[in-house]
């Protein structure tokens, strides 16, 4: 169909050029515009509830409609930002999380609350069965990951958690490259490391602490261990980690609590089937490095990020794949579009919002599901866990003593 362009040539980046005034919407077809679809209603306007605003209408297939935040400056900023993006329609000012949920114009509740709020915010609102979109991670505690997966599996539409970076194009091209077993073999051994800057300033901070966030290895990393987990396909059975806090926010205080978020870190995960998986964070640089090491018994694929925010900010990919003494050497640079890239997370946001409207339409997705979530808020729990008691962590062992029954939790995707 005419707005469908997921097998069609599109010029997307012309549709919101003024270069093109002149042209009738009747003489557009590389540059037509598309009428939003869906109707969104954002609760949270912060970093993440912004990007969200701003990517949904560069996607172009939906639109929010309106918003919820108590702090009243977020709102404003979400009423600027939507004022800038030059939509038709005002933007509701909803009064309540349920009051969104509740509008009869709106198709589905994007969740971008501080982190600790997210169950306290999403329980009220599953009456509605309205589809979900819900931030990373799903709860700063296993009690609250453990009932909202339960909730959002029995929820009759659809419930997807953010877990994008598995969008990005250095992953995404990984992904691919990996589902064909020939390109290195059987998987033996997996690294992932990021190196950035400093947590970004939140309202109230409440990323500077364990009991906001969920502490580093949840809030931060969960990305990496959805990835990891996307890329072995096994379950995690045992965690090991060890970090600090070296530098970071070590004078910050709030309420008489101070700052105690991980700077450093290091984790090791043993899989079922032998796999060893190892992730590192550095959160101690001035730019932003990502590394990608994924070795089997036949070759191995190599790869890396790098943006620079003190330099031109530009995204830049590489991925090596090495087969052998007498393989193939392939030497690849993943992008995306820059306008696609500029738009958050590397073009990773995009591409979410992309596969929420296929979603939404009925199509099949590789969205983050409900249980994905939870195994990847999972590892980042039971790493936080063995640093602070100076031990391995058995996930098994950790389910038994929350009471959950790993019957219930089964490592794998679920429906949707």
């Amino acid at each position: 169909m005419a707005g469908d362009n997921e097998d069609g040539l599109r010029l997307r980046q012309f549709t919101a050029s003024r270069k093109w005034d002149f042209v009738s919407e009747e003489d557009r077809y590389l540059s037509r515009r598309e009428e939003p679809r869906y109707n969104f209603a954002l609760i949270g306007c912060g970093t993440m509830g912004l990007e969200h605003l701003r990517v949904t209408a560069l996607e172009g297939q939906a639109r929010v409609i309106g918003v919820y935040d108590p702090h009243k400056p977020s709102v404003a900023a979400a009423q600027r930002l939507h004022d800038s993006l030059g939509s038709d329609q005002p933007l509701t000012l909803y009064d309540s999380p349920e009051a969104a949920a509740n509008d009869p114009a709106v198709d589905l509740v994007i969740i971008a609350t501080p982190n600790h709020s997210h169950w306290q915010v999403v329980e009220p609102l599953l009456a509605s069965g309205k589809p979900m979109l819900v931030e990373k991670p799903m709860a700063t505690t296993l009690e609250d990951a453990f009932a909202m997966l339960q909730a959002a599996e029995a929820h009759p539409a659809l419930f997807q958690l953010g877990l994008q970076y598995r969008y990005k194009a250095l992953y995404a091209e990984a992904l691919d490259r990996l589902a064909d077993t020939a390109t290195i073999g059987t998987l033996k051994t997996l690294r992932i490391a990021e190196y950035r800057p400093p947590f970004l300033d939140k309202v109230g901070q409440w990323n500077k602490f364990n009991s906001g966030s969920g502490g580093t290895l949840v809030e931060k990393c969960c990305h990496y261990f959805d990835l990891m987990h996307r890329i072995t396909g096994a379950p995690p059975e045992r965690v090991l980690a060890s970090g600090s806090q070296a530098v970071n926010f070590r004078d910050l205080a709030r309420d008489g609590e101070q700052a105690d978020m991980l700077d450093n870190a290091d984790v090791l995960i043993d899989y079922a089937g032998g796999l060893r998986g190892s992730f590192t964070l550095n959160m101690l640089t001035p730019d932003f490095r990502e590394e990608l090491v994924v070795t089997g018994d036949k070759g191995q694929l190599r790869g890396q990020e790098h943006a620079d925010p003190n330099g031109d900010d530009q995204f830049r990919n590489t991925l090596d794949i090495v087969q052998g003494d007498a393989g193939r050497r392939v030497h690849i640079e993943p992008s995306y579009p820059r306008w696609i890239e500029q738009s958050g997370h590397g073009g990773a946001s995009w591409h979410l919002h992309h596969r929420l409207i296929n979603a939404l339409d009925g199509k099949p997705t590789d969205l983050a599901t409900a249980r994905e979530g939870f195994w990847a808020f999972l590892v980042g729990a039971a790493a936080q866990n063995s640093i602070a008691n100076g031990a391995p962590v058995e996930i098994a062992d950790m389910l038994e003593k929350a009471g959950i029954d790993a019957a219930d939790v089964a490592f794998g995707q679920q429906t949707p």
